[in-house]
Formats: structure tokens, sequence, C-alpha cells
């Protein structure tokens, strides 16, 4: 039986296929969920990193060593039951095989047979996340198109890094550093974690400008947009800590904005900008 660390890895490694073949989803039958060990479903979908999906239509049929893959036919039957009249789904596979129908017939498929579950990039990105510890994150259709996936912004010693989850090869792209998500997410006492200490030491590293490859101009413009907010949000981080370091007091002048975007401008996280420019970004 597959533990749920190799079922982690295989789901992973299954998706990454998928990706690399233009489908950002795999889906598991009830067949390939029945060789894990108990309790290895019921994880993957207390973190939703697994969903049901509707019932199959087609399966391998079980009926003789052929193991067919066939259309399932599906119907409601009436039934009653303390003087109530109620209706249930049946669903059974009609041998076609010339050698075996008339000794087959009708093969009675019961109702779990037919589950199923599917594995996809939102799914991934939302475990990510949520492992993460980002709050509130949502995709629209829109991110979950592209090469990666913003999944949010991380404080290091140099200041809030994206942190991204790209699709091929999937890797998690934090600190100009891609880090393969078999080498990053692992079982711990039955649960699902994240290897924070790989990450930390990643953050801590002081990366020199990254020559920058060709890119599409809306990819340039995304990846633009993201490099500004996580500038924007490393002087907050430091304004609001030159507040708690240096509060105004009745024995000296009041600090204003303007003493606090100096102070910053002074820091490697400035980049450069002007006061006049972290002071217009800061928020009270």
């Amino acid at each position: 039986m597959i533990s749920l660390n190799k079922a982690l890895n295989a789901l992973l490694q299954n998706l990454s296929q998928a990706l690399k073949q233009g489908d950002d989803k795999v889906i598991y039958s009830f067949a390939d969920v029945q060789q894990w060990q108990t309790g290895v479903l019921s994880v993957l979908l207390d973190y939703q990193l697994i969903k049901p999906i509707s019932a199959a239509q087609s399966i391998e049929c079980s009926g003789c060593e052929n193991n067919c893959f066939m259309d399932v036919i599906s119907y409601k039957s009436s039934h009653q039951l303390s003087n109530q009249i109620g209706e249930s789904s049946r669903s059974y596979i009609a041998c076609d095989d010339s050698e075996k129908q008339a000794q087959m017939g009708r093969i009675s498929v019961p109702p779990e047979q037919l589950k199923q579950w599917q594995v996809s990039v939102k799914n991934l990105a939302l475990l990510l996340a949520q492992l993460l510890g980002f709050e509130d994150v949502s995709f629209d259709t829109k991110p979950l198109k592209k090469e990666f996936i913003p999944l949010g912004m991380l404080a290091s010693s140099n200041g809030r890094v994206w942190t991204s989850l790209h699709k091929q090869p999937l890797v998690l792209n934090l600190n100009q550093v891609q880090i393969p998500l078999t080498e990053l997410l692992f079982v711990d006492n039955n649960k699902l974690a994240i290897d924070h200490a790989r990450i930390n030491t990643v953050l801590a590293v002081k990366q020199p400008v990254k020559a920058k490859d060709y890119q599409s101009n809306t990819n340039k413009l995304d990846q633009r947009k993201a490099s500004t907010q996580a500038m924007y949000k490393s002087w907050q981080d430091a304004y609001e800590q030159l507040k708690i370091e240096n509060p105004n007091n009745s024995k000296q002048p009041k600090k204003g904005k303007d003493w606090y975007a100096y102070q910053i401008s002074k820091m490697a996280i400035a980049l450069n900008k002007s006061e006049a420019t972290i002071k217009r970004n800061l928020k009270n």
C-alpha cells in the first residue's frame, strides 16, 4: 500500500508531467486511491490538494481477465422502504466482446467504483499559500493561465520577496532560486508540511541583480508590478519598525513622514528612490 509521503510525491510528479503535456490537472480513479494506505485520501482532502469531481462515465471492467475500458450505463430505479417510494442510481457495463458477451451479460458496477478525484495546479497553489502563511489567497483565471502563479510576499533581511509557483518545471521560485516542490513539501506526523528552514536560508541570500532574459511585454509588466509592490511593502515594514523604535514624545519635535522617509532613503531597500517617492507610498 502507498504511504502518504509516496502518494504526495506521485501527485507532484504526475501533475508536473500533465503540465508538460499542456494540461493543468490530473484525475484519480477509485482504483487509484484504493492503492493508498488508509487515511491518505482523507488527509489530502483536508488540505484540499485533491478534490472530488463528478462520477466517471467509463472505467476498466473487472468482469473478466480482459479488463476492457468500457462505458458505464447508469439509470434510476425505484424502491419502497417503510411505505415510502424513493429512487436510487444503479450502473452497469454491457459486455461487447463477441466471445464473452453471452457469458458476461451486464456487469453491475457499485456506485463507489465510479468516484473520481482531481488534483490541479490551482489546488497546489492554494496549498502552498496556506503552508507559507498567506491569508485570504484566491486565484482568478488570469494568473492560472500564465507560466507562473504569484503566491505572496515573504519578509527577509533584504526586504520583501515575491514567492511564486512556476509550472515548467514545477518549482517554487523564491529570491531568484527555483526549488523543486518534491524537495520542499513533505509529510510530518501525518500532516503536509513545507521546509521553512530551507526557505529561510534562501531568503537570507543577498542576490546580485540578475541579467534579464527575453520576456513578453505582458510578463515584463507583471514582473515589474510585482517588484514594485515588494519594494513598497519593504518600505512600509521599515516605516512601522521605525515608528516603534523612534516614537514621538513631548520632549522632542514630532517626527512626520518626512523624517521616516529620510531614514528609509538611507537603507538598501530604498533602491536609490527619492525621499519624496518613499514618503508618497508610506501609509499611516
